[in-house]
Parts: C-alpha cells; structure tokens; sequence
C-alpha cells in the first residue's frame, strides 16, 4: 500500500504502512512509468501489505480521564453580521443558525467551574470565548475573565490564558481599554485582506472591513502594546490566487500577518454557499506546489500561516514497525471541551450541532463519548484499511456529518478524495524541496538506498 510521487528532482514512493518515504534512485527512476515503478516495487518486495490489519485509537486510556486543558464558550449565538460562508449562516445542516440567544452568566459560571475541576494542572489552561460575536456580551465577558481568575488562583491552577474570537466590528474605546488592563487576553480577529467586503457583510448587504480598519487603527493609536501583543488575525480565502494580494494587504494595510490562514469550508452537499464560491474556483495543483516551494525555501513568515501544521506533520511523522494503525483525533472529553449557550457539551466548536456528549448538570455522558468513538473508528475501518494516506490523515470528529434523510453519522466521500489529493500535494511539495534546511527535514536516503534500488 503506498504512492509514487513523481518531481522534477526524482522520483519517490510513499508506504503507506510504514510511513517511510523511499527514494528511487535517478538513474532508475527519472524516467520510468508508473507501471514500471509498480513492477519494480513488486519484484523488491518491500511493500508486502496491502492495507492495515487493524485500527484502533491509540489514546483509549485517556478516554475516561477527561483532563481538559481548553474551554471554549459559546456565550452568544447572536452577531451583527451575516456572512455569507459561515457555518452558522442557516445554510448547513449539522450547524444551527444564529439566533437571539445569550449564555446566562450563572451558566457561564458554572462551565468555567466545571472545566477548573477537570483540568489538567501539567498544561497550559486556556479559555475562548465564542459566539455569534463574543464582544456584543462584553459586560458578560468582563464578569466571566475576573470569575475565571478567582478560581484558577482558588484551586492553584496554573495562569489562564483567554482567547476571543471576533470579526472586529463592535471594537470600542473601552474594550480596548480592558484589553489593555488585562495582558492575559488575546483578541483573533477575522480579515480577509481586499475581498473580506464580498462575504463578510452587515445584514443590510454593507460591507464590515472599513469599520474593522477604524477600529484596529483606534486601538493602535490609543494602545500600542495591545496591538503588538494581543491582537492576531485569521484570514480565509477560498482560492490560492488570493494570496498575493493578501500578503499585500496586511503588509501595506495593516502592518502584520495572520497567524492562520484557512481555507473556506463549502460543505459537501449542494448547498447556496458552494454554489457561491464555484466561479471563484480558480485552484491548481501548480499554484499549490509553487507557494509551497516559496514556503519551504525562504521561511516566508506571511506563508508560514498556510503551510507550516501540515508540513510539520509530514516532517515529524513517526515511522512505524507495524501494519496496525493508530486513530490520532482528538477524543470527546479529553484536552478540549466546547459549551454551548445552553449549557450542552460538545467536543470542540467545530463538530456538528446535532453532537451533544453530555451538559452541566449531569457532566459526560461516558455511554455517548463511547458510542461517538466507536461509530468514527467503525466508518474509519471500513473506509480506510485500504487506504496509503491514511497514517497521514487529518480526519476527525468534525469531518463527521448527519445524514439528513437518516439521521446516521457518514464520512463524505468528498472528504477522501480531497484529504487523498491534499496529502499527495503535500508529501509532493515535501519530496521536492527537502534538501532545502527550513524545516530540518530528515534525510531518510542513506539506510534506504543501501537495500533498496542500489543494484
């Protein structure tokens, strides 16, 4: 089980059991079919598995611990804007829409007291604050920080660390001056450079980015060390063409880079939102192995944002001595927790609505996390034995969708095949341009080429 990747520096194979990437030597392999690469695999013998034997998750043991180091609080579904891809634009099924709902402080109360009881002291602890947009709750957000403070210091945890995520439109002087009183707080703020007006709109159709950009050069000018120190973007574009004149926008217009970028999710079915981003479809797999070279070879801070998780996956990568896999997604109840206004658990913000693993009244329902993990590692084992990427694979809990009509948990096969064509593109671009020092690639060469293709 394994993939040859074909560069313009040489040839390569991926196995997909051992995770190992063998080269095939250039005087061998620079002009060879993929029928002759398979023949000579073959007669080697070296790939003698075609698909894992088994799967299992590979932290079990941690399962019914719950140690969680991350809360996330959903303390308002309502927002101020209406933009056109989001998650909770009413326009995909496993997210409810926003509506006019607010987390009752007593309830915030008590998940922040639930999740110090379960928290793990080794860890940094961080709580976000999520919505809607959190910042329309700001008297909320200052009773819960203070609250929060209390009893970390109450319990003798370690140092909180708060996260808000907001789109930067409701920015006021006296948030900035709370922000600038509270260091500990950090302040993500979506921008999408020149075309954020596009998408990222009021209710009225009125684009939000002049608002934004008043409101970021207020806070500059009023509170330096809180624009150096805890203000960060994220950006989303759904084209890698947009990242030319997104670099030029934060350097000329904003005067930093994000710290994520990401890439819009259009959801598998056909849905008003896919329909939207079709024209703008202009993704190539040329495009994608030259920002990544740019990436590699100039440590570029700006690409960093786009490219470095992924990268550092496939260069960290454990090689294997076993045809079993291990499942690597994140496990209900363990690390992250996500409460919604209600009080109801989920695992993280980015799993669908329709998962509820347990509220704050009762706490975990073990008989659900259990269910949830073994319906994944069953789609998992039928869908994935026989698959060379799957070692590398980023699938988890949030790629899990309901099935309208019967109501079951699936893995869209959508998923695969992009996941597939990604981690291709990925180990590609890896294969290519490691001989290049950025990441401290491991030169795996020297113990492969002394049995394999040296003849």
């Amino acid at each position: 089980m394994y993939k040859i990747i074909k560069t313009n520096v040489g040839c390569f194979v991926y196995d997909g059991i051992s995770s190992r990437i063998y080269t095939i030597l250039p005087k061998n392999g620079s002009n060879l079919t993929n029928e002759d690469i398979n023949q000579i695999l073959e007669n080697a013998g070296i790939f003698q598995n075609s698909a894992f034997s088994d799967i299992v998750w590979d932290n079990t043991v941690k399962m019914h611990t719950h140690k969680l180091c991350w809360l996330v609080l959903q303390i308002t579904r309502r927002c101020n804007l209406a933009c056109k891809y989001c998650a909770y634009s009413g326009n995909f099924y496993d997210f409810f829409p926003h509506d006019a709902v607010d987390m009752a402080v007593d309830t915030a109360f008590k998940g922040i007291v639930f999740f110090l009881k379960h928290a793990d002291p080794q860890e940094e602890l961080r709580i976000s604050f999520y919505g809607g947009e959190p910042l329309l709750c700001f008297n909320t957000l200052q009773k819960l920080v203070s609250y929060a403070r209390k009893q970390q210091e109450k319990m003798g945890l370690p140092p909180i660390q708060f996260l808000i995520s907001s789109n930067g439109t409701t920015i006021t002087t006296s948030i900035a001056q709370w922000l600038a009183q509270n260091p500990d707080i950090t302040i993500f703020i979506t921008l999408n450079g020149f075309k954020h007006d596009k998408y990222r709109i009021y209710r009225d159709g009125k684009g939000s980015l002049s608002c934004i950009i008043d409101n970021i050069d207020n806070l500059r000018n009023m509170f330096n060390s809180v624009w150096e120190n805890q203000v960060q973007f994220i950006s989303n574009i759904y084209s890698l063409t947009e990242l030319p004149s997104l670099k030029t926008f934060f350097k000329k217009k904003i005067g930093k880079y994000p710290v994520i970028i990401t890439g819009i999710h259009v959801g598998y079915d056909n849905n008003p939102v896919k329909a939207l981003f079709q024209k703008d479809n202009c993704n190539d797999d040329n495009i994608f192995l030259h920002f990544a070279k740019e990436y590699l070879t100039s440590k570029d801070v700006f690409l960093e944002a786009l490219f470095k998780r992924d990268f550092s996956r496939i260069n960290d990568r454990p090689i294997f001595n076993t045809d079993k896999n291990f499942m690597a997604s994140c496990m209900p109840a363990d690390s992250r927790l996500f409460i919604r206004t209600d009080g109801s658990f989920n695992i993280c913000e980015k799993t669908s609505d329709h998962i509820c693993i347990g509220n704050l009244e009762y706490g975990f329902n073990g008989k659900i996390v259990e269910t949830l993990c073994s319906k994944l590692l069953s789609i998992v084992k039928k869908k994935c034995r026989f698959c060379w990427a799957q070692r590398i694979c980023n699938i988890c809990f949030a790629e899990l969708l309901i099935n309208k009509h019967s109501g079951k948990f699936e893995l869209p096969d959508e998923f695969c095949k992009k996941s597939k064509h990604k981690a291709f593109l990925f180990l590609k671009a890896y294969c290519e341009n490691k001989v290049y020092p950025n990441l401290k690639i491991n030169v795996e060469d020297k113990e492969v080429r002394e049995h394999f293709f040296e003849k």
